[in-house]
């Protein structure tokens, strides 16, 4: 059955009744996908409801805060109709370590653990790959387990120490941004998954932290 739907409200599956999900959500403001719709829609006589489109578009009044509690409310509801101990796997790119983090911390607070974090370089040169300069050039899947542990507060802690701290480890890898911002993405996920969420991380400040990790390598 293929149904078009609002994923925040999944009023028509019942609690307990999912085996597993497989999504891929929207990246913050990557791809405008209603507006970029708006002709096939008119072709198909579709009408395309954007008011709780998962996305960051001013036009819609919608901000990185807004983004991440609509996709909040999408990972309550996946925690809610999977069955106990089920697992979601979400792939996930963004160019704004912010979304990483609060998707983690999203995550975490609703219950899920981490089961399995991986990575798969991507064939070819294509353009999507290489139009942001923070973008990772990767796909990152995050494939988490429904515990529905209830209660959940993380601890704060100070990003940049955290990616400082990184440097001490030997890290099998070249010295390149683009495969160290990954790495960075992938151990803030871990990090905030064991209950610990990395303040002060911004897009803003991600240059000379990564410039600081080439350097220590």
């Amino acid at each position: 059955v293929v149904e078009i739907g609002d994923a925040t409200k999944l009023s028509r599956l019942e609690d307990n009744t999912i085996d597993y999900i497989l999504t891929d959500p929207p990246y913050g403001e990557a791809i405008q996908y209603s507006e970029l719709s708006l002709v096939w829609n008119c072709w198909l006589r579709q009408t395309y409801l954007a008011k709780n489109e998962i996305i960051v578009n001013p036009e819609q009044d919608k901000n990185p805060e807004t983004y991440s509690s609509l996709l909040n409310a999408f990972i309550i509801e996946a925690s809610r109709v999977l069955r106990p101990n089920a697992t979601m796997t979400i792939s996930f790119h963004s160019k704004d370590i912010e979304l990483w983090c609060n998707l983690a911390r999203s995550l975490y607070e609703s219950g899920f653990d981490l089961a399995d974090l991986y990575i798969s370089q991507g064939v070819g040169s294509p353009f999507t790959k290489n139009w942001a300069k923070f973008s990772p050039k990767s796909d990152i899947y995050i494939t988490i387990l429904n515990s529905r542990t209830t209660g959940r507060k993380l601890v704060e802690s100070s990003g940049q120490e955290f990616i400082q701290s990184l440097s001490k480890h030997t890290l099998d890898m070249s010295s390149n941004q683009q495969q160290l911002y990954d790495f960075i993405v992938l151990a803030t996920i871990d990090k905030t998954m064991s209950g610990t969420y990395l303040s002060g991380l911004h897009q803003k400040n991600m240059s000379s932290l990564l410039t600081m990790l080439a350097t220590a390598l």
